[in-house]
């Protein structure tokens, strides 16, 4: 009887030891720009850099008389993203996150359009954005997320903190006059997209505000990640309370639309 109880009681212990070997391993690490501007390169393609030959070829090409910004290949990768052609300068391209599986490292990555009052020259451009990722073995893949439109991001006159999502034109002009603006209702075609609104209600002074990390789609959610933004130490910030707040679109979806405070 002592026999078939330890048995079983090793049978258990080796069973919970082999589900924690199951558990995915997946962490995202940091990304350092290194640019993000206007390019040359007119068509659209994703790069990934592993050594220092290869990033000295490739600097020279973007930028014959730059000097080339040095990267530690032994614990660092170069990732570039090259949209090809935006309608403006007022277009950029920008990393959301990069992701480590267990089988692939993906940089997230979105194109980010102006806000719909925005004044912007109508010269054709070329976003992109190149940064350092530490280095896997794992294949690198590039991933497209949903993009979002930034309509206004400032002070408001919402007191409390609040996130809310707006489907209708009726909805959309009750909130914007809420806010208390005087710019004339920005126009937002509702077939297409839905207004998200992230208030974070009072703070100290101006220089806390926020912005959206990523939107992330999922067949149970659509989730908005967003973060308030901490001034730097040694920022100089007015004494006056402000109300952070801001607005945005993104594509419309059927799914639920969730909100996420990141860290």
């Amino acid at each position: 009887m002592a026999i078939r109880i330890l048995s079983a009681l090793l049978a258990v212990f080796l069973i919970s030891c082999g589900s924690d070997t199951k558990t995915p391993n997946v962490s995202q690490p940091q990304w350092t720009v290194i640019e993000q501007r206007l390019s040359d390169q007119t068509t659209a393609k994703m790069m990934t850099i592993t050594s220092q030959a290869e990033w000295a070829s490739t600097w020279a090409q973007l930028h014959p008389t730059k000097a080339l910004p040095v990267v530690d290949f032994a614990k660092d990768t170069v990732v570039g993203i090259f949209l090809g052609l935006a309608p403006s300068p007022c277009y950029s391209v920008t990393i959301d996150s990069v992701v480590r599986g267990t089988t692939t490292t993906t940089v997230n990555y979105r194109r980010v359009a102006p806000a719909p009052n925005t004044a912007c020259t109508q010269v054709l451009s070329y976003p992109s954005v190149i940064a350092t990722i530490p280095k896997s073995d794992l294949p690198i893949e590039f991933q497209y997320v949903p993009a979002w439109t930034l309509i206004k991001q400032d002070d408001s006159a919402f007191t409390s903190s609040k996130q809310v999502a707006i489907t209708s034109q009726v909805e959309w002009a009750a909130l914007w006059s809420q806010l208390g603006s005087t710019e004339p209702l920005p126009v937002v075609n509702f077939t297409e997209s839905t207004v998200v609104c992230i208030a974070l209600g009072q703070r100290p002074d101006p220089c806390h505000p926020v912005t959206i990390d990523s939107v992330i789609r999922s067949t149970e959610a659509t989730t908005v990640r967003y973060r308030e933004v901490t001034p730097d130490p040694n920022t100089a910030c007015i004494h006056v309370i402000s109300y952070p707040t801001l607005i945005a679109t993104i594509p419309k979806s059927d799914a639920p639309i969730a909100f996420q405070a990141m860290p």
